[in-house]
């Protein structure tokens, strides 16, 4: 005896509504699977190489400045580990990736200053994302720089916040040459620092929901010289509480 088929009982033609049920259901199944893939691609991103392959420490997650030239006393005792901004504040929180990131109010407070400069490495993709916060001011930025000219081809500053944001960069003129990032704290005073972390290429635009409007950053930022609490901006808080 013939075992009927589970989804046509008894042999008979499939009615047009169970075509369409069918149709509905793969129809969903591959508009899930084509979403998730999406955003794990996106997610995803490529680490930077040197000339040899190797990947470079352009996240920190080596837990050391391997790969980076560090001048000033603003980038000493650089990474920082973990979330140190929720102990001192509750209003905000470090949002780095991994477990390493670059925070320099974190060792020292606002009054130091230096720079902190990558090795070159080839523009691998048209697009690039890396994570941003600290200062609005000039002064402290984070720059794409061209390695044959050292003219800068990117800059950026935080927005007044800990909160580590992700900001795009257009590198589809820079596809094949070398590049550096440098991370500049040059600002005492009032958010005189920078945060910065995980640089990656991306093969397309990247997307995100948090997304930093560099073009907004600098139409809003204050002049180099000016040190006083901006109205309706956070202050920064004392680090007795995360010291103590």
């Amino acid at each position: 005896m013939n075992t009927p088929d589970p989804f046509w009982r008894n042999d008979s033609p499939p009615t047009v509504l169970e075509v369409m049920n069918t149709r509905i259901v793969l129809t969903s199944i591959s508009f899930v699977c084509s979403v998730a893939v999406s955003a794990h691609a996106q997610s995803a991103g490529t680490k930077p190489t040197a000339a040899t392959g190797r990947s470079l420490n352009l996240d920190f997650e080596s837990g050391d400045l391997r790969d980076w030239n560090a001048q000033g006393k603003a980038f000493q005792k650089q990474p920082i580990r973990g979330d140190t901004v929720s102990p001192r504040r509750d209003d905000m929180k470090s949002g780095h990736q991994g477990n390493y990131w670059i925070g320099t109010y974190e060792i020292g407070g606002d009054d130091l200053t230096g720079t902190l400069t990558s090795v070159p490495f080839k523009a691998a993709q048209p697009w690039a994302s890396f994570l941003v916060a600290g200062g609005p001011w000039p002064n402290t930025r984070v720059e794409v720089v061209d390695a044959a000219t050292e003219a800068v081809l990117f800059k950026t500053s935080g927005d007044e916040s800990e909160n580590l944001r992700p900001v795009v960069v257009d590198l589809q003129q820079q596809v094949g040459k070398q590049i550096f990032i440098r991370v500049v704290d040059q600002q005492t005073g009032h958010w005189g620092h920078i945060n910065f972390d995980d640089f990656k290429f991306y093969a397309q635009r990247p997307k995100f929901d948090n997304e930093l409007d560099p073009a907004k950053v600098l139409a809003e930022a204050p002049p180099a010289d000016s040190y006083g609490p901006r109205p309706g901006r956070p202050q920064q808080r004392s680090r007795l509480k995360r010291l103590g």
